[in-house]
């Protein structure tokens, strides 16, 4: 498929907005789907699902946890170019 002339690239912000917002989906399902899994695989004393469970659960977090990171960071950053414009 040819691209049209008047199309434009995607902007980098909008493009890191849109992977961060897909993370954090990612992260919540990751964790939704983990707990029952483990809670599950502990309740019926099935190892493999609360290894499942488990992974699921690492995983969420991760993705949740890189998500705060980054925000924590644009946070910081942002300061950083307000004070150097004072």
């Amino acid at each position: 498929m040819r691209r049209m002339a008047t199309e434009r690239r995607m902007p980098v912000s909008l493009l890191m907005e849109r992977i961060l917002s897909v993370m954090t989906v990612l992260g919540s399902i990751c964790l939704c789907i983990g707990v029952p899994l483990y809670i599950a695989g502990r309740a019926f004393d099935v190892f493999t699902v609360a290894q499942v469970g488990v992974f699921l659960l690492l995983i969420g977090a991760v993705l949740i946890i890189m998500r705060i990171l980054y925000w924590t960071m644009e946070e910081l950053v942002g300061r950083g170019l307000d004070s150097m414009e004072e």
